[in-house]
């Protein structure tokens, strides 16, 4: 007789090995549904796989999301979006600028939020946050062969989010500070060497704020006013970390043609953020112009392309190139922003769905420093889930944007911890 089954006699029993049979599946169906919804295969006419995969669980995943707090409400605005897109493209039905496919391929994009959540909050049940985001790295480092690599940049466009959430999430890196402000230190150099430099600045935060966090060891609950008082040393980090960086792109630390490009983009705006996203004016004119929304599946027709290309010169950019003619209108609308696209494309419900993915997420962010709990990985992608909300597509932002959510919310049960410990005898 062994050791395990002297001391606890329940070990052997026919219920006991049924129950660890089923916990291995379970672990095993929660590893793939992961890896597919991390993988970037779409069917015509352009619908996901992985969320067909969350809707066909969803009667298993449904009830997490009355256990992650903000969850739900996510999940109602979404709902409410879908169909405020829906009716606002019917509403231009009788001037003849509407797409049937494309309304259904934007209502099955904002829909697919909720039904991914969903699933990722049922695998983190099953995996741990850890498991979550390697097994989902791991997902879209393979999509590369689905996708393909850009070949203008690969670290830029192809590699730096599916490596940065493997490095970040490998075995014991969760649990060891020291370890994930290193990583975290060799991939703003790679991205910065790179000329990647949103991606180095947002890890330069997430390393600062490694090393002024707890290493791991949980408080009890925090209150709000930790909470909001670890956000205000995000924002201020933030704010130095960009200073800094852009310090060191004008001293032509990270090559001339980021010293130069920048330059032209402060010149251009006064700013290198809005010198370099062009398309807000877009987004502030078009929003302006109609608060109440344009639809999911209507189309930019002549006066609502000069109303976006007016707010784009306002900034001092020429929107006449195929860039803005045939990306930004030339099928719907694309202002390369998550709130801004999300309001174009649903009205007022989008924008608020915009605004309460960011806040709840923020919110799960600030309670897991408070207690001491966030790791470097959770924290670069709520980092960069905030950056998407003012300079990232809807469509591209959707990449990660379940992932991030399903990780940082909280958990309603206050004998959960914030990042759930990754369970035992898991496969990966």
């Amino acid at each position: 007789m062994t050791i395990s089954s002297w001391s606890d006699p329940r070990s052997s029993t026919p219920a006991a090995v049924n129950s660890r049979s089923l916990h291995g599946w379970e672990t095993t169906a929660a590893h793939v549904a992961v890896f597919i919804i991390a993988i970037r295969y779409r069917f015509s006419p352009d619908i996901p796989l992985g969320f067909l995969l969350a809707a066909a669980l969803l009667p298993v995943t449904a009830h997490h999301l009355l256990r992650h707090r903000g969850a739900f409400t996510i999940t109602v605005m979404v709902i409410v979006s879908a169909v405020s897109g829906v009716l606002l493209t019917f509403g231009q039905a009788p001037h003849g600028n509407i797409a049937a496919s494309l309304a259904t391929v934007q209502t099955v994009r904002v829909l697919g939020i909720a039904l991914v959540l969903a699933a990722l909050l049922w695998a983190r049940s099953v995996l741990g946050v850890r498991r979550v985001i390697l097994t989902f790295g791991l997902g879209s480092l393979a999509s590369l062969a689905v996708s393909g690599i850009n070949p203008d940049n690969v670290w830029k466009f192809s590699l730096s989010v599916p490596v940065t959430l493997i490095l970040l999430s490998l075995p014991g890196m969760d649990k060891h500070r020291g370890r994930q402000l290193v990583a975290a230190l060799l991939l703003v150099t790679i991205s910065a060497l790179n000329d990647s430099r949103s991606a180095a600045g947002l890890l330069l935060v997430a390393a600062a704020l490694t090393v002024v966090g707890k290493g791991g060891r949980h408080v009890p609950e925090p209150g709000a006013w930790r909470s909001w008082g670890a956000l205000t040393r995000v924002a201020l980090i933030g704010v130095g970390a960009y200073l800094a960086t852009q310090a060191a792109i004008l001293e032509g630390v990270l090559g001339e043609a980021a010293r130069s490009r920048t330059e032209a983009q402060i010149s251009q705006s006064g700013s290198a953020l809005i010198g370099g996203r062009p398309e807000m004016g877009a987004a502030f004119a078009l929003i302006t112009d109609r608060p109440w929304g344009y639809g999911a599946g209507t189309l930019a027709d002549y006066a609502t392309t000069m109303v976006g290309k007016a707010g784009m010169k306002a900034l001092g950019y020429d929107p006449n190139n195929g860039y803005v003619e045939n990306y930004m209108f030339g099928y719907g609308f694309e202002v390369h922003s998550l709130l801004g696209d999300l309001w174009i494309l649903f009205g007022f419900a989008g924008a608020v769905l915009a605004v309460l993915i960011v806040a709840f997420a923020l919110n799960g962010l600030g309670a897991s420093l408070a207690r001491g709990a966030a790791t470097a990985a959770v924290t670069f992608l709520v980092l960069r889930l905030v950056w998407d909300f003012a300079f990232s597509p809807f469509p591209s932002a959707m990449a990660f944007l379940p992932l991030t959510l399903a990780v940082a919310l909280p958990p309603l049960s206050r004998g959960e911890t914030v990042l759930q410990p990754d369970p035992p005898r898991s496969p990966v």
